[in-house]
């Protein structure tokens, strides 16, 4: 009779202990399920996007939700993209000085060097896809903004230039003109120029060190005019 109650009190204790592994198993479910309510970001950053909102029932991933619940980006480093032109390409290298101008910014300067490139040209634009990695310790700098940027393909000294401005018309064959001031008066020049950078244009011939040029000049400025109040610049090495 004893051993008919201790067997019977065995059982009861294994199918209580079984019971219990259940509990635990649902508990350490209902914890994961706690858990996957807070929401923590894999980077420091600004929340761009929110694609729900609160109260709003969410399906996970797995049952078709494509949407993402929140957009961050991380503001301490922007990837500004350049499209370098299919002249350039070649001679384009990671480690390139460059220099970007923000629009919208007026134009405020940053400066920085090529990081990566795609190597391979779009075939559709025949440009090549160029990052410079900025730092923006001010947060100034936000994705999707537009500028301008000059490249220093190649490092050259003791080149006689004048700004890309002050051109007026150019040839396939090199050959452009300007406006030279000379005696106070307005002189159309015919020049022969050579690498663009977008900023400055070197001068092969046509000009020497010193010649004052029309920086921008408009549809008013003709050859002989008498210049008063026009931007000048000089030719310079």
């Amino acid at each position: 009779m004893t051993e008919a109650k201790l067997g019977a009190a065995k059982a009861e204790l294994d199918e209580t202990m079984a019971d219990i592994r259940i509990v635990e198993a649902s508990l350490r479910r209902a914890m994961i399920l706690q858990a996957s309510t807070r929401i923590t970001s894999p980077l420091d950053g600004v929340v761009t996007r929110r694609s729900h909102h609160a109260g709003v029932y969410l399906r996970p991933g797995t049952e078709g939700n494509a949407a993402p619940l929140l957009t961050i980006i991380k503001t301490g480093k922007v990837r500004v993209v350049v499209a370098v032109p299919d002249n350039d390409a070649p001679r384009l290298d990671r480690g390139d000085p460059a220099t970007i101008r923000i629009i919208a910014l007026g134009g405020r300067e940053y400066r920085g060097v090529i990081s990566r490139t795609a190597f391979a040209e779009d075939p559709a634009s025949r440009t090549l896809r160029a990052e410079i990695d900025l730092e923006n310790a001010d947060g100034r700098l936000r994705p999707g903004q537009y500028g301008s940027a000059t490249i220093s393909l190649d490092e050259r000294s003791g080149v006689l230039s004048i700004p890309s401005s002050a051109i007026v018309e150019r040839r396939q064959d090199n050959l452009a003109t300007c406006y030279r001031v000379a005696d106070g008066k307005a002189a159309i020049t015919r020049i022969k120029i050579g690498e663009d950078n977008g900023t400055r244009v070197e001068v092969i011939d046509g000009l020497k060190e010193g010649d004052s040029v029309i920086e921008a000049p408009d549809a008013k400025i003709t050859d002989g005019l008498m210049i008063k109040s026009v931007r000048k610049v000089q030719a310079k090495r």
